[in-house]
Parts: C-alpha cells; sequence; structure tokens
C-alpha cells in the first residue's frame, strides 16, 4: 500500500486566511494519523501580486500553528533558490507539448469581454475550437478539447464517488494562458504527480478543478 503523502499548497498573492489554516490543519491532522508525508508546495508561478512579506507568512503561520512538514522549502530564502515554480517550467512544458502532440490543444483568441459573449449558460462556448488559430500567434490562450459527453469520476472520502460533467461545466478549459504561463491545471498536476501527492484537502468549490487536472492526467496518461 502507498505511503500517505498530502500536501500543504498556499500561493504567496496575500496574506494566509482562516480557510488556508483549516484546510492545512486538516491536512495535517489525517497525514498525522495515517503515519503519513507532508510535502510544502508553494503556487508561485502566476501570482502578479507576488510579495515577500506573503512568502514569509506562510512560514511564519504554519510556525505559529505547529503545523510541521517534512519536504519542501524551510524559509523564504530556501524556496526562492531551489522550489519556486519558476525552476519547473520544463516540467510543464513538457506536458502542454505533450498535447499538442496528441492534438488536444487549440488556441483561442477571446478577451475576456468576448468570454462574456461567447457563453452557454456561463460556460465557455468553444467559438474558437475550428478556427485552426497558430497556436504561436500573439495573445492567445491554449485550451484542451473536452467531449461535451465527458463525466470525470472524482472520489472524495466523504461524499463517495462524484461524477462531474466536465464537458458541460468546465468545457475546454485553458492550459496556457494568454501570457505563455502554464495554468493552474496544468502546474498543479504536474507538481503533485511529481512528488506522489495521493491525498488532497481542498474546499467543495475546487470540485471542478480537481476534475479537470484528472481529465489531464487521464488524457496525458498520467496517474494522479
Amino acid at each position: 500500500m502507498p505511503i500517505f503523502h498530502t500536501r500543504f499548497a498556499p500561493t504567496p498573492s496575500g496574506y494566509l486566511h482562516l480557510g488556508n489554516a483549516l484546510s492545512f490543519a486538516i491536512a495535517w491532522a489525517i497525514a498525522k494519523q495515517q503515519n503519513g508525508i507532508i510535502t510544502l508546495r508553494i503556487d508561485d508561478l502566476y501570482n502578479t501580486h507576488f510579495k515577500t512579506e506573503h512568502l514569509e507568512d506562510i512560514f511564519d503561520t504554519l510556525s505559529f500553528l505547529e503545523l510541521d512538514y517534512q519536504n519542501g522549502p524551510k524559509n523564504t530564502e530556501d524556496f526562492l533558490l531551489h522550489h519556486s515554480q519558476q525552476n519547473k517550467l520544463d516540467s510543464y512544458n513538457a506536458l502542454l507539448n505533450q498535447l499538442i502532440e496528441m492534438n488536444k490543444i487549440y488556441a483561442c483568441a477571446c478577451s475576456r469581454s468576448q468570454l462574456q459573449q461567447h457563453t452557454i449558460d456561463g460556460h465557455y462556448n468553444r467559438i474558437c475550437l475550428n478556427k485552426n488559430l497558430d497556436l504561436d500567434s500573439p495573445d492567445v490562450a491554449w485550451r484542451i478539447k473536452i467531449p461535451l459527453e465527458e463525466v470525470v469520476e472524482v472520489q472524495d472520502q466523504l461524499l463517495g464517488t462524484i461524477q462531474v460533467p466536465l464537458g458541460k461545466t468546465m468545457p475546454d478549459f485553458i492550459v496556457r494562458r494568454k501570457d505563455k504561463v502554464p495554468s493552474y491545471q496544468t502546474t498543479s498536476l504536474v507538481d503533485d504527480v511529481t512528488m506522489k501527492i495521493n491525498y488532497i484537502v481542498r474546499g467543495q468549490d475546487l470540485l471542478h478543478s480537481t476534475a479537470s487536472q484528472l481529465y489531464l492526467a487521464k488524457t496525458t496518461g498520467l496517474n494522479a
């Protein structure tokens, strides 16, 4: 049976709030109960509001709450030198290149205002799917093709198996942003797989995010 391995994954875009602390505490308590491993992963790649004091707050808060962990950065300097997601771009881009080779990606040039116009029940209507825009065109995002009938099963410890109709509720989500930065769904999956994370504490509001990462994993043959 694999070793229980969970993670803390804060973002340094602001000071940690009560929800972060609660999530960390739950993950920590379960890991201790299971004699498992906790990894600290700080998601800094797409935070335009990154500040050093926000990064320091992560370490200060974990120390204050006495939430210890086994893997990951020990302080701000260690993070910036060895653990920043900026150092992992090759891994993220490798996944994106695999999707390109599989013909699973297309370019989307829609602006935010256009996206609001091109929606069905609040969801993207795939208007750029058949435009055949060059992936190297300036100011385009990359989207992954998802069949409309795609349903992803998410295993929840409390609720059991949850079926998420991803093709209808989160169609063709973005895997690389217009600024050429891999999206959260891409980076989170790659990091979790690389770190061998097998248990994640998330709020119900991130259900579709979880389903999208599971779909990415299934598409690329990753074990998530």
